[in-house]
C-alpha cells in the first residue's frame, strides 16, 4: 500500500515539474514555523521538531534547517503541542494551542543547555496572537465560536456576515427558507463591495457552489463544522476562482475518544413577535395576525477512533421540518360578473372609482349599457364560472372600495423539509502519509396548499451529493505533496406543478376548452390579469420552474518545498463543470395568456377591466417558453500557481506569488448554441461554417501576481501589506446562456396592441393557442426575423479582473486580545453586464414629434433598430458583455478578544465607499438600487454611482460570556451545589449588525424614452429637502416631495414630462430622453439588529452533559425600515410599507453531548 501511495505522489510531482508551472489547491490545513536558538541566540540546525495533534495523538516530525528554522505544513486543524529537541540541549514543549485553517503559527524556541533545567512547558502567555507570516485578510470562526454564536434557523452562511466589510441587503432572510432549503442570491454576503454572487464556497477544500447562478449548493449543519474561514482580500496565490470572498468550511474530525451529540431545536409562531408590516395600521383592529408555523430541527453527531492513533471517523445527520398553516386571501369574480353583468363597477357604494366598459370592437367604441356584456366568449371563463368547485365564489368581504380585492379566503399550508448527512474518515496511513475522505448527501424541498387549488402550485426538490478526498505525503522534512479530488452534484427540480383537484392533470387545456395545445405538466395555461383595473388572482400555471443538474469535478495537487528561508508552494488545479439545464424562460413550459383590460377601455385608456377582457376572450399577450428538454453545457477552469514565502529576516516575511488561470469557453455537448456576430450582424451557430463551439474567444492571459509583506518590528506589533490580482468568470444564470436561443430553444411570444381613436387594436383568442413556431426558418439566411429574442455574448468577453490592495497593522493588547486596523482597497474591471443591444441609439422623431409606435413604416425607415434583421424593430437582443467596473475603499478595524475569564468576542468596523457602473445581472436583493440594465445601452458611463453594497458605516460582531455566578466563580463562590445547578454556569451570547442607509435609485413613473430600452431613471431637478421624515414619508413632507405626488396636491405636480415647475425634486423625463438623476441618488433607512442566546450545560456524569438553550433573532425587536417607494411619479413616493428586519423570533433547544 505504501509503495502504491508513494508511486502516485511521485507521478503527481513529475507532472508538476514537467509543466514547469504551479497551480491551486484550497488550503484546509495549517502549519507551525519558527527559529530554534541556544541560550546565546546562536541558531541550532538539525533540531528535531514534533507537532502532535492532542485529540488524535498523530505526530508530524521535521528538523530545523542550516539557518535554524523549521516549517511544518499540512497539519489538520485542532489542538496541538510542539516538542523541540536537540543534542546537548533540554527539550522544550510548546502549547497546547489551537491551530486554524490557513494559519502559520509562529513559535521561536530558545533551548537551555542539557541538565541546566527541565523541559519548558510554554503557557498561554507565550503563545503569539499576531499573524506575522502573510498579508491575507479575513476572519476565522472555530468550533467553540460556531457552537456558541446565535444562529436562529442554523444557517452557517450567516457566519460570513461577521467580517469587516461584509454587507447584505436582506439580513433577515438568513433565518428563513434559505436555512432549510438552499441559499438563493439574496442570502449571500457581499465582501468588500463585491457582488454577492462572486464568493467561492468550499467544504473540506472542494467547491460546493451552484455554478449556474453563483449560489451555494449545501448548508452543512453547524454542529458538524470544526471551522469556518472567510478570506476577504489578498489571498495567497493558491486561492483563485473568486471575485468576492473565499468561504472555507471544514467538517470536524474524529479523535482517540468517542464524542457525539443529539439535538432538538424548536421554533413556533407563539414565541415570536408580530411583524411591523402586520401592525403598520392606524387602528389595532386592522392588525394582521401572525402566520402560524412550527419548525423543528433535529439530529446528532458522532466521532471517534476506528484504530487508535491511526484511523478515525466522524458523522452527522440533520433533519428540518417546517409547517405553516393559516388563512389566505384571493380575488375572484363575483357572481354577477360570471353571468356577464359588470354593473357593480358602476356602483360608487361598492367601488371607489367606478369603471365604465366599452365595446372597442364596434364603430365609435360605444359604452356597454349597464356594463352588461352578454354571453361569455372565452371557453376558459365559461368552464371556470360553471364549476365553482374549482373556481369558488367570493366568501369574504372585499377590501373597502375595491369590490373584488381579497374577496375569497381559504386555508393555506406550506411545508418545507430537509434531510442531510456527512461522513468523514481520517487515516494516518503511515508516518509519511495522511489520508482523509468525506461524503455529504442532502435532499430538501417544499410544497404548498394554495388558496386557489387551480393555481397548481409547484413543488421544489433539491438533491445534493459531494465527495472529497485528500492525501498528504511527506517525502522528507523539506518536501511535501498534497493531492485533493472532489465531486459535487447540485440538483434543482423546480416548480413542478401539482393538481390537487384531480380534474385537470396533463389534459387541463382540453378540459377548459383550449384544444390542440399539448402540455408537459399538470394544470392549464396561466390566465393572468395585469392592468390598472381588476387585480384578479391569476389561475393556471405557466410552469416556469428551472431544472438543473450541476456537476463539478475538482482535481488539485500542491507541492511544498522548504529551501533555507524560502517556503515554496506550487500546484495545479483542474475544475470540470457539467451544467445540464432545462429553463423554459419567464413564459413557462405550459405558457400564459395575459389580459390587460385594454380591450374594454375606450381608446385603450379610459375605463376597461381585466376580467371583462377575460370574459370576452380578448388576450393582449400569449407566450410560451422553449420546451426542448435539457441542454448540456461543459467547460474546464484550469489554473497553476507558485508561491514563495520568503523569511528575509526574523522580523520580515515577503509573500511572492504568481497565479495563472484559463477559462474554457462554455460548450454544449450537441452544439446547441447560437450567438450574434456584431460585426456582420448575423447569427453564428456553434461548430457551423467555421464558428467555434463556444462562440466566444478564450482568454489565455489571466496572470495574477500576488505580493505581500509582514513586518514584525516588536513582539506586540506587526505591519502587513499586500497587492494581488484575481480573476473570476461570473455566472449569468440560465436565462442569458447561448443555448437558450432559436432554433434550439424556440419560445413563442405574440403581443397585440390596445385600441386607439383610429384602431380597434389587436387581440388574440384562446382558439389561436400559441401559433406555429418558426421551426423551418433558417436564422442564418432568412431575410425576416425568425424570433423576437436572442441572447448574445460579446465574443471578446473576459473574466472579472479584480485588483486588491491593503495596508494594515495589528497590535497585541494583552495575552488574549489584539486590535487590527488599516486600509483596504479594490478596483475591478471586466464585470459582467446585461444590456438591451437592440435599443434604438436615439428615439424616432417624425415631424418634431417623438414617436411611441416604433414599428411604424416611418420609424423603421428613419431609425431602424440595430438588429432589426434578426429580431425585428422592437425585438430583444440581451447582450452579455464584460464592460463594467467597480471600486472599493475602506478603513477597517477588528478587535478580537480570545477566550479569557469566560469572555470571547470579536468586533468589526468598516468606514467604506463602494462604487460601480453596473449592479450585475442578478441585481442586489433587498435593495432598490440601479437596474441591471443601463437606461442608455450606448452610455454605460452614466451608470456610475454608489454600488448597492455601498454602506458608509458598517459594524458587526459576536460575543460569548460565561456569567461569573456560581461555585468557584466571582459571585457565589461557595454556593450550595443544588442552587448552583440552577443559577450557576450560565452563558450568554450575542451578535449584532449595524448598517447606515442603503442606496435608493429614483425611477421614472413610466419609461417614455421610446428607444425600446429596459429602464429609465427620473429627472433630478434639485435636492430633496427632508423634513418630518417618517415611514409614511421617508423623503419628508416638504413641497419638493409632495408637489410631485399628483394625488395629494393640486396643480402641475411635475406631471408635465420634462418640465421643472421650480418645486419638485424629481420628475418624469421628457419623451425621448433619459432621466438626469444619477444612479442611487437617495438613501433608504439603515439597519440595526441584535441576536442573543442564553444557555447552560448540566453535567450528568463527567463525560456526559445536557444543554438547554434559548436563541432570539432580533432580541430587542428593533424595527429597521425597508425600502421607500422609488417611483418618482407614484402617489406613494417615499412611503415604506415593509421592514428590513424580521420580528423577534425565538428558538428553544436541548442537546445531549458525550
Amino acid at each position: 500500500m505504501r509503495t502504491i501511495l508513494k508511486s502516485l505522489h511521485y507521478l503527481a510531482v513529475a507532472l508538476l515539474l514537467v509543466c514547469s508551472v504551479s497551480g491551486l489547491a484550497q488550503t484546509i490545513t495549517g502549519g507551525v514555523n519558527g527559529t530554534v536558538t541556544d541560550p546565546a541566540g546562536a541558531i541550532i540546525p538539525n533540531a528535531k521538531v514534533t507537532a502532535t495533534n492532542v485529540a488524535t495523538n498523530v505526530s508530524t516530525v521535521s528538523t530545523t534547517t542550516s539557518s535554524g528554522t523549521y516549517n511544518i505544513r499540512n497539519l489538520q486543524i485542532g489542538q496541538y503541542k510542539v516538542i523541540i529537541e536537540a543534542s546537548g540541549f533540554s527539550a522544550q514543549t510548546l502549547g497546547p494551542f489551537t491551530l486554524e485553517s490557513g494559519q502559520d503559527a509562529k513559535f521561536d524556541a530558545k533551548l537551555g543547555l542539557e541538565g541546566s533545567n527541565t523541559a519548558i512547558a510554554v503557557n498561554e502567555s507565550l503563545v503569539p496572537l499576531l499573524n506575522t507570516e502573510n498579508a491575507t485578510l479575513g476572519a476565522t470562526l472555530d468550533e467553540n465560536a460556531i457552537s456558541n454564536i446565535t444562529l436562529v434557523s442554523r444557517n452557517f452562511t450567516q457566519l460570513t456576515l461577521f467580517v469587516p466589510g461584509a454587507v447584505t441587503g436582506t439580513p433577515a432572510s438568513f433565518t428563513g427558507s434559505a436555512a432549510i432549503e438552499r441559499n438563493g442570491n439574496g442570502t449571500l454576503a457581499s465582501q468588500n463591495g463585491n457582488r454577492q454572487e462572486t464568493n467561492n464556497y468550499l467544504l473540506d477544500g472542494v467547491e460546493i457552489n451552484e455554478t449556474i447562478n453563483n449560489g451555494i449548493g449545501y448548508n452543512p449543519s453547524p454542529d458538524a463544522l470544526g471551522q469556518v474561514r472567510v478570506i476577504s482580500s489578498n489571498a495567497n496565490a493558491e486561492f483563485g476562482n473568486v471575485g468576492g470572498g473565499d468561504v472555507v468550511a471544514l467538517l470536524k474530525s474524529g479523535s482517540n475518544t468517542f464524542h457525539g451529540s443529539a439535538f432538538f431545536y424548536l421554533a413556533n409562531y407563539n414565541m415570536d413577535a408580530n411583524s411591523w408590516a402586520n401592525k403598520n395600521f392606524a387602528s389595532s383592529s386592522a392588525f394582521v395576525p401572525k402566520t402560524p408555523y412550527t419548525q423543528s430541527t433535529f439530529g446528532g453527531t458522532v466521532g471517534g477512533p476506528i484504530i487508535k492513533d491511526k484511523l478515525f471517523f466522524f458523522g452527522d445527520y440533520e433533519g428540518i421540518r417546517y409547517h405553516s398553516a393559516g388563512t389566505g386571501l384571493a380575488s375572484v369574480a363575483t357572481a354577477r360578473m360570471r353571468s356577464g353583468d359588470f354593473g357593480e363597477l358602476l356602483d360608487p357604494t361598492q367601488i371607489a372609482t367606478t369603471v365604465q366598459l366599452y365595446n372597442t370592437q364596434a364603430a365609435g367604441q360605444p359604452a356597454y349599457a349597464g356594463n352588461l356584456l352578454g354571453a361569455v366568449s372565452n371557453p376558459v371563463a365559461a368552464y371556470l364560472f360553471a364549476h365553482p368547485e374549482v373556481y369558488p365564489l367570493p366568501n369574504h368581504t372585499a377590501t373597502v372600495g375595491t369590490l373584488i380585492q381579497n374577496n375569497y379566503q381559504a386555508p393555506t399550508k406550506t411545508n418545507r423539509y430537509n434531510n442531510q448527512y456527512d461522513v468523514k474518515i481520517d487515516w494516518k496511513a503511515s508516518p509519511r502519509d495522511s489520508i482523509s475522505g468525506r461524503y455529504s448527501w442532502g435532499r430538501n424541498g417544499d410544497f404548498t396548499t394554495p388558496v386557489l387549488a387551480i393555481t397548481f402550485p409547484g413543488a421544489n426538490i433539491n438533491p445534493f451529493q459531494s465527495f472529497a478526498f485528500n492525501s498528504v505525503h511527506t517525502f522528507n522534512a523539506r518536501l511535501i505533496n498534497e493531492f485533493t479530488a472532489g465531486f459535487t452534484r447540485v440538483v434543482a427540480l423546480g416548480g413542478l406543478p401539482s393538481d390537487s383537484t384531480g380534474t385537470f392533470g396533463l389534459n387541463g387545456n382540453a378540459v377548459v376548452g383550449i384544444s390542440g395545445v399539448a402540455q408537459p405538466y399538470n394544470g392549464f395555461i396561466l390566465q393572468s390579469f395585469t392592468g390598472t383595473n381588476g387585480a384578479f388572482s391569476s389561475v393556471g400555471n405557466s410552469a416556469t420552474g428551472t431544472t438543473y443538474y450541476d456537476n463539478t469535478f475538482s482535481y488539485y495537487d500542491n507541492l511544498t518545498y522548504q529551501a533555507g528561508q524560502h517556503t515554496i508552494k506550487l500546484g495545479v488545479q483542474f475544475l470540470r463543470y457539467q451544467q445540464n439545464t432545462f429553463y423554459p424562460g419567464n413564459d413557462g413550459a405550459v405558457g400564459r395568456y395575459l389580459y390587460s383590460g385594454a380591450f374594454s377601455a375606450q381608446n385603450g385608456t379610459v375605463g376597461g377591466y381585466t376580467l371583462a377582457d377575460f370574459y370576452q376572450n380578448h388576450i393582449l399577450t400569449r407566450a410560451i417558453g422553449g420546451v426542448t428538454g435539457l441542454a448540456g453545457q461543459r467547460s474546464w477552469r484550469d489554473a497553476a500557481f507558485v508561491q514563495d514565502d520568503w523569511k528575509v529576516s526574523p522580523r520580515l516575511t515577503l509573500n511572492l506569488g504568481l497565479r495563472w488561470e484559463y477559462d474554457q469557453p462554455i460548450l454544449e455537448v450537441n452544439n446547441k448554441q447560437a450567438n450574434i456576430n456584431f460585426a456582420t450582424k448575423t447569427v453564428q451557430l456553434a461548430g457551423v461554417n467555421g464558428a467555434s463551439r463556444g462562440l466566444y474567444n478564450p482568454v489565455w492571459t489571466n496572470f495574477m501576481p500576488r505580493i505581500g509583506f509582514s513586518f514584525n518590528p516588536s513582539p506586540r506589533v506587526v505591519v502587513r501589506g499586500g497587492y494581488g490580482i484575481t480573476t473570476y468568470f461570473e455566472g449569468t444564470g440560465a436565462n442569458l446562456r447561448l443555448n437558450f436561443n432559436y432554433p434550439f430553444q424556440n419560445g413563442f411570444t405574440a403581443t397585440g396592441f390596445a385600441p386607439s381613436t383610429t384602431s380597434a387594436g389587436q387581440f388574440y383568442t384562446t382558439a389561436q393557442g400559441f401559433g406555429t413556431a418558426n421551426t423551418s426558418c433558417n436564422i442564418q439566411t432568412s431575410t425576416v426575423p425568425c424570433t423576437t429574442t436572442i441572447r448574445a455574448w460579446d465574443q471578446a468577453i473576459k473574466p472579472m479582473f479584480l485588483q486588491q490592495y491593503s495596508l494594515t497593522a495589528e497590535y497585541q493588547l494583552s495575552n488574549t486580545a489584539s486590535l487590527t486596523f488599516g486600509y483596504v482597497g479594490e478596483t475591478g474591471q471586466h464585470l459582467i453586464t446585461a444590456g438591451a443591444a437592440n435599443a434604438l441609439p436615439k428615439p424616432c422623431i417624425i415631424g418634431g414629434v417623438v414617436q411611441t409606435v416604433l414599428t411604424s413604416a416611418q420609424c423603421i425607415a428613419a431609425d431602424p433598430a440595430p438588429f432589426i434583421n434578426l429580431v425585428g424593430q422592437t425585438g430583444s437582443v440581451v447582450f452579455t458583455a464584460s464592460n463594467a467596473m467597480e471600486n472599493y475603499n475602506a478603513l477597517q478595524a477588528t478587535f478580537r478578544q480570545r477566550l479569557s475569564k469566560g469572555l470571547e468576542f470579536t468586533a468589526n468596523y468598516a468606514y467604506a465607499k463602494a462604487m460601480t457602473n453596473s449592479t450585475g445581472f442578478f441585481g442586489a436583493q433587498g435593495i432598490n438600487g440601479q437596474s441591471a440594465y443601463a437606461q442608455n445601452f450606448y452610455d454605460n458611463h452614466s451608470e456610475y454611482g454608489p454600488a448597492a453594497q455601498d454602506v458608509r458605516h458598517n459594524i458587526n460582531g459576536h460575543l460569548t460570556y460565561e456569567l461569573p455566578v456560581g461555585r468557584g466563580r466571582m459571585f457565589g463562590t461557595n454556593m450550595n451545589r443544588a442552587i448552583d445547578e440552577v443559577i450557576g454556569g450560565w452563558k450568554v451570547a450575542m451578535t449584532t449588525i449595524v448598517y447606515t442607509g442603503f442606496p435608493v435609485n429614483i425611477n421614472s413613473g413610466s419609461n417614455n424614452s421610446n428607444t425600446a430600452n429596459n429602464s429609465q431613471r427620473a429627472n433630478h431637478y434639485r435636492k430633496l429637502n427632508v423634513v418630518n421624515r417618517s415611514a409614511q414619508a421617508w423623503f419628508g413632507t416638504d413641497p419638493s416631495v409632495l408637489h410631485q405626488r399628483s394625488s395629494t396636491t393640486a396643480g402641475a405636480q411635475c406631471s408635465a414630462a420634462g418640465v421643472d415647475d421650480g418645486v419638485c425634486a424629481y420628475g418624469q423625463p421628457a419623451a425621448g430622453t433619459f432621466g438626469t438623476a444619477s444612479v442611487d441618488s437617495e438613501r433608504a433607512p439603515g439597519y440595526q439588529s441584535a441576536d442573543a442566546s442564553i444557555f447552560k450545560d448540566f453535567a450528568i456524569t463527567e463525560a456526559h452533559k445536557i444543554s438547554f438553550r434559548a436563541d432570539a433573532a432580533n432580541v430587542f425587536n428593533i424595527t429597521s425600515l425597508g425600502n421607500p417607494t422609488n417611483n418618482a411619479q407614484s402617489a406613494t413616493f417615499g412611503q415604506i410599507t415593509a421592514s428590513r428586519s424580521q420580528a423577534r423570533q425565538l428558538q428553544l433547544s436541548a442537546k445531549y453531548s458525550f
